[in-house]
């Protein structure tokens, strides 16, 4: 992509195989000077977001970009920071960043300027839901009842690439994409309480098995204990939560807190007088 490739940034386009076809994938390299007068992104890169979402083309951005915020890991913001958080915000690029381990270090401090982004676009299939019946048929109806027998290698080949194209087609039709969607992880679970989820239930299945008092008392006591410590996690976690919300700007804090799930909608706000608004766009002025 000769159009956007600049001294800061490099853009590639690649192909990958699909259902008989390649599906395009765009991957971009950026770097935002720390020094520029002008507030992150760079004019070149808001044009490649633009490029792609007028053209339906998935991106993947990875940047050097010289601001903090503890969105993505850093122990404090600052203001190029918070300037790219909110484009951020604006064109549904999402932070990919996981854990803070420092990725500039120097002698004199360690942070995290170093950001990995990808469209909301982006998609995926779960074989898990694979339609099985729909899977035998499309092959069936590609492949046919062949019983050939290649004469030589190009044939071979050749029949091997016919076999590929179809069981791939097959599977694209029985397991379409889905919109990519996080998964069932929360916040408040630790390693911890997954190693003690099992033991109360084993607790359980000796005392049910010797009918003793004493190990019936044994079982309440681990069982109370585990429900304590789930309630002092959730505790935790919904405190870090609301720490760190109150260091985003307005915009972002209202995203964030109502972007963790997508089948709940906006529901209803309510202003000190005591005027509701069932949208964002009216609960801005209310």
């Amino acid at each position: 992509m000769v159009n956007f490739c600049h001294r800061d940034l490099v853009a590639v386009m690649l192909g990958l195989r699909g259902e008989g076809r390649y599906e395009d994938i765009v991957f971009c390299s950026a770097y935002f000077p720390f020094d520029s007068a002008l507030p992150p992104p760079t004019g070149v890169l808001r044009k490649l977001v633009r490029y792609c979402k007028s053209n339906g083309l998935p991106l993947i951005v990875g940047c050097d970009a010289n601001g903090q915020n503890v969105v993505w890991g850093s122990q404090n913001n600052n203001a190029r920071g918070t300037s790219l958080l909110e484009y951020l915000a604006d064109v549904d690029l999402e932070i990919l960043n996981r854990g803070s381990s420092p990725s500039f270090v120097t002698s004199r401090c360690q942070c995290v300027i170093d950001i990995t982004l990808c469209d909301r676009r982006l998609a995926k299939r779960n074989p898990r839901t694979t339609d099985c019946t729909s899977f035998k048929e499309e092959l069936e109806a590609r492949l046919g009842e062949r019983r050939l027998r290649p004469s030589n290698v190009r044939r071979l080949e050749d029949e091997v690439d016919t076999i590929h194209d179809a069981l791939i087609g097959a599977f694209h039709k029985a397991c379409p994409i889905k919109a990519s969607r996080q998964g069932k992880k929360v916040a408040w679970w630790s390693r911890k309480l997954n190693r003690l989820r099992v033991l109360p239930r084993r607790l359980w299945n000796h005392a049910y098995r010797t009918k003793s008092h004493e190990d019936w008392i044994q079982y309440r006591n681990v069982q109370r204990e585990y429900k304590r410590l789930i309630k002092k996690s959730k505790e935790t976690a919904w405190k870090e939560f609301c720490d760190d919300l109150e260091a985003l700007p307005q915009g972002p804090r209202f995203r964030r807190a109502f972007s963790g799930d997508q089948r709940k909608g906006w529901g209803r706000s309510y202003s000190l007088m005591g005027r509701s608004s069932h949208s964002p766009a009216t609960s801005w002025n209310i």
